[in-house]
């Protein structure tokens, strides 16, 4: 940054909230004839923030709130005791010379901090718990569809020999209708065999068994 785009620095002057992110100091620099205004924040917690959004309160010359300016941070990770500063200034008002933060809210895992009347207040953040279970089963439930398709796929054989298994059994079955009914028209019953036998069998029953002879 060359120093002819500087337009003032220094230390940040107005109150600040206890035990949350501070601001440490700050720079007005020119940019392509636009005011912008860079930040270093400082982490005052025993948490590491992922995210925090805050007001910027324009000031004029006379200290009188002349617009205001939303920015967030989103998936960062502001890690206790450090200093946080992003790569890209912001944009304010031409007319912009002082100004104020004004925190709104930060996040730290699955808590959330909100700032009002100069104070941070902590909440457990169940939404996001929700919504993180929600998408582990999701793709618990993604992934045993996967399992599940792969495994019909990687057993072919056995599909082939339950259908080759089906065919010969379809084939035996027509073979035997086939021959019961050759058998019908040729007058052939199961039984012939039994009209054969000699008709003068006599029957002799000794200590319980029966005899029969020929």
């Amino acid at each position: 940054m060359k120093n002819e785009n500087i337009i003032s620095k220094g230390f940040y002057r107005f109150p600040q909230v206890k035990d949350f992110i501070s601001v440490k100091n700050h720079m007005f620099m020119r940019c392509d004839d636009k005011v912008c205004l860079a930040l270093r924040f400082s982490n005052d917690t025993e948490y590491t923030f992922d995210f925090f959004s805050f007001d910027i309160v324009e000031l004029n010359a006379e200290g009188k709130p002349i617009g205001k300016v939303f920015v967030e941070y989103k998936d960062i990770s502001f890690a206790p005791g450090s200093v946080f500063a992003s790569d890209k200034a912001l944009a304010v008002s031409n007319n912009c010379v002082d100004f104020r933060i004004e925190f709104r809210e930060a996040f730290s895992g699955t808590y959330k901090y909100i700032v009002s009347r100069g104070k941070a207040s902590v909440y457990y953040n169940k939404k996001k718990v929700d919504d993180a279970e929600k998408s582990e089963n999701t793709q618990k439930k993604n992934t045993a569809n996967v399992r599940v398709k792969q495994r019909r796929i990687g057993k072919p054989f056995l599909s082939a020999f339950i259908i080759f298994l089906l065919v010969v059994i379809m084939a035996a079955l027509t073979a035997r209708y086939l021959y019961n009914d050759f058998q019908k028209e040729q007058g052939i019953e199961e039984d012939f065999w039994l009209s054969a036998l000699p008709q003068d069998i006599v029957n002799y029953e000794e200590a319980g068994v029966i005899y029969a002879e020929i």
